[in-house]
This record gives C-alpha cells, sequence and structure tokens, in this order.
C-alpha cells in the first residue's frame, strides 16, 4: 500500500476521475499545483510522491508504457527555515473583525441573511475558534452535550488526530490535553447560534455537514478559504491553524478581544492544552517575531479554578 488513506483521498479529489491511460505527466502536475492553493507544501510533497511512486509502479508491471515519472514538477519543501513564514501569520485586527462581522452577521441586511446563512454557520466555527484557542481537531470532535452553559463551560475530552491510514476520533494525546475551558457569555452565545444553525441534526457534532456526517479535516480547510474568501481576507500561506495562534497572541498581549487577556502565561498555557509553558510561548515569540516582554508568569491559584474563573467584562 503506498500511501495514506488521507493522501490518496486528497489526490483523488484533484486529479478526478482518470483512466490509468488518461495519466500523464501534464495533468499529474496540473493536480499538483491546484492542491498547492489549499494544502501546506509538505502535504503536497507527499502526493508528489505518491504520484511519482503510482507511475514507476504502473511503468514496471507494464500497465503503461512510459514511466513519466521524472517528468513531475518537484515539490521542494524548505529546509532552511523550519518556520516558515506562513506557519506563524495570524489574523491582525481589520481581519479578526471582518471574520467576526460575517459570523455575527453585523454588516448583512435581514433580507441577505437567509442567502448566506450556511456560510454564517462555518463563519461561526472560526470565530469560535479564534474565542476559545480549540485546536482543530477539538473543535471538529466537539459534541454539543460537552458545552455546559450553566455552569460555563466546555468538556474536551475527544479530537481527531491522524493515524496510519487517515485520521480517527480519539482520547487527547496528553493528559493537558484533556480539559475544561471556562466560557463567558459572548462566547456561549456563539455557541448556541452555531448549534442553530448546523445544516443537519443526524449526529450532536457542533460541526457537521450537510450529510449529517463529521467534518473532516479536508472540508475544514474548504470552510477556512470559503471564510477567509466571503470576508476579503488574503490567506497568504495561513492554514487553519492560524485561529488558534491568533487566540494564543491575543491572550498573552492582554487584548480584550480574548476572554483571556487579564490571564497569566500559566493560565493560558493551562487553557489552549499545552504541557509546558514554553510551548505557549514558544509560538508567541514566532508569531510576534521578537521576545516578549513584560508577561507576567503569576501560577498563585487561579490554576486551581481554570475551568470557570470568567468575568464577563
Amino acid at each position: 500500500y503506498l500511501a495514506r488513506k488521507s493522501e490518496v483521498g486528497a489526490l483523488s479529489g484533484y486529479i478526478g476521475k482518470k483512466t490509468v491511460a488518461e495519466l500523464s505527466a501534464s495533468n499529474c502536475n496540473t493536480c499538483l499545483a491546484k492542491m498547492l492553493k489549499d494544502y501546506n507544501r509538505s502535504t503536497v510533497k507527499k502526493c508528489h510522491d505518491l504520484l511519482k511512486q503510482y507511475v514507476n509502479y504502473l511503468f514496471s508491471n507494464d500497465v503503461i508504457a512510459e514511466d513519466f515519472s521524472d517528468s513531475i514538477q518537484a515539490i521542494i519543501v524548505r529546509k532552511d527555515n523550519s518556520n516558515d513564514e506562513a506557519e506563524h501569520l495570524i489574523f491582525d485586527t481589520s481581519e479578526y473583525d471582518a471574520i467576526k462581522d460575517l459570523a455575527l452577521c453585523e454588516k448583512v441586511s435581514m433580507f441577505e441573511k437567509a442567502k448566506v446563512q450556511n456560510l454564517q454557520y462555518k463563519a461561526l466555527i472560526m470565530y469560535i475558534a479564534l474565542l476559545t484557542g480549540m485546536r482543530i481537531g477539538e473543535l471538529r470532535a466537539l459534541k454539543l452535550n460537552k458545552i455546559n452553559y450553566k455552569e460555563h463551560y466546555i468538556n474536551i475530552n475527544k479530537a481527531y488526530s491522524r493515524i496510519e491510514h487517515g485520521e480517527d476520533l480519539l482520547d487527547p494525546k496528553t493528559k493537558n490535553s484533556s480539559r475544561k475551558i471556562g466560557i463567558n457569555s459572548h462566547v456561549e452565545e456563539c455557541l448556541s447560534l452555531a448549534a442553530s444553525l448546523r445544516p443537519s441534526d443526524k449526529t450532536d457534532f457542533l460541526c457537521i455537514t450537510s450529510l449529517g456526517t463529521s467534518v473532516t479535516d479536508r472540508t475544514f480547510l474548504k470552510w477556512f478559504n470559503a471564510v477567509l474568501n466571503e470576508a476579503g481576507i488574503e490567506k497568504n500561506g495561513r492554514s487553519p491553524r492560524a485561529l488558534r495562534h491568533t487566540f494564543i497572541s491575543l491572550s498573552m498581549d492582554n487584548d480584550k478581544r480574548s476572554p483571556l487577556w487579564n490571564k497569566s502565561i500559566s493560565f493560558i498555557s493551562k487553557y489552549v492544552g499545552h504541557s509546558k509553558t514554553s510551548t505557549t510561548t514558544d509560538i508567541y515569540t514566532q508569531v510576534k517575531g521578537s521576545a516578549i516582554q513584560k508577561v507576567k508568569d503569576d501560577n498563585k491559584k487561579e490554576l486551581e479554578v481554570l475551568e470557570l474563573s470568567f468575568d464577563d467584562d
């Protein structure tokens, strides 16, 4: 078996329904070029390698007359800068506000609301990621019964994680990833609205497709791209991970758009499920492009009330 199921699935969605005889270096290169617009270079490189192996396999077994694997364009993953700039780009104030406006339909007329309802739902999911800093796998795995409106918290105890042949719904990998995070009234309102706009009620996942199925990593990426496009935001190589990184950056900057604007590094680190505060500060340093200054690290007792320590102001 040449590759993980996720890579085969990604490729099939771009190369289309072609017979072996129809395969050529040209349509393989076209497929990879399209993928580069939606996936990071590392993922496309894996698909590139898969295509080359497959073509070589077909030729070696006399299925095709020509081995054109060397003509399939190379996908270069830069090794000289492991912290690729796009990986650590976050959303600025205007971009953040554009996602929020789309999620809450603050600049859309009543007549237009019905027309964009499905897009509003997707924008709400992105906005909730900006408000909670949840990992995308955690957000996709979140079920409605894990949202406690009475005691004001989200119970995070499952996440979609990559396995050998795709991904599966699993327990969090580390102890700190399994956690309860406090939510204020604004976050609760957004969660409630998103739940009411779900396109199907066949399952109780917050993120759900119109067919009633759970949202795959690839589908989430499509939602992310659609929201950025509608909000007029240039993608600039960013992935959905930028939502979580934006939350961390805002929290560390004491920005009131984050529910954690007045919390310490230790609290923020526990909230986002990091095992070490150094992981949180490393991300902050990378997204800000400079060293952290004047950010207190006060352990005290606030970690003991991590779950329910929010004020609405």
